[in-house]
C-alpha cells in the first residue's frame, strides 16, 4: 500500500477498448480528469482530493461505464433504480493506492502512473 500522499501526485492512465483516462493528481490538491471516448470526443472533469486513511479520496471523478471493471458493472445493474448514486456515474471515489513495480494503480479500477510530479 502506498502510505504517503506525496507519493500519489502525479498523472495516471486507464485504458479501455480504444479510448482511455488521464487523471492528473496536482500538488494543490485539485485533479483532473480528461476521458478519450473511442469515438474520439473528449470530456474534462475537474476537482478535489484529500488524502486520509492511506488513500487518495475524489469529490467528483468519473469512471463511465466503458471503462469499469465487470465487478462495477454488475453492481451498478443489481442496484435498486434511483436509490442510489450507481459507480459509473459522477461522484465521489475513495481509492487505496499500491504501487507495483514502480506504477501506482488502484487494486480495482487499475489506473497506472505515468509520472510522478514533484512538489
Amino acid at each position: 500500500m502506498v502510505k504517503s500522499e506525496s507519493d500519489v501526485v502525479g498523472e495516471y492512465e486507464l485504458r479501455a477498448a480504444s479510448g482511455k483516462i488521464v487523471l492528473r493528481a496536482l500538488p494543490d490538491k485539485s485533479f483532473s480528469e480528461t476521458i478519450y471516448w473511442p469515438s474520439g470526443k473528449v470530456e474534462n472533469c475537474r476537482g478535489k482530493w484529500i488524502w486520509s486513511q492511506d488513500g487518495i479520496s475524489f469529490d467528483q471523478l468519473w469512471i463511465p461505464s466503458a471503462f469499469a471493471p465487470d465487478y462495477i458493472l454488475q453492481a451498478d445493474a443489481s442496484a435498486p433504480a434511483n436509490k442510489q448514486p450507481k459507480y459509473t456515474e459522477p461522484g465521489h471515489w475513495y481509492m487505496r493506492p499500491e504501487t507495483h513495480w514502480g506504477t501506482v494503480p488502484d487494486a480495482d479500477v487499475n489506473f497506472k502512473m505515468m509520472m510522478r510530479y514533484h512538489r
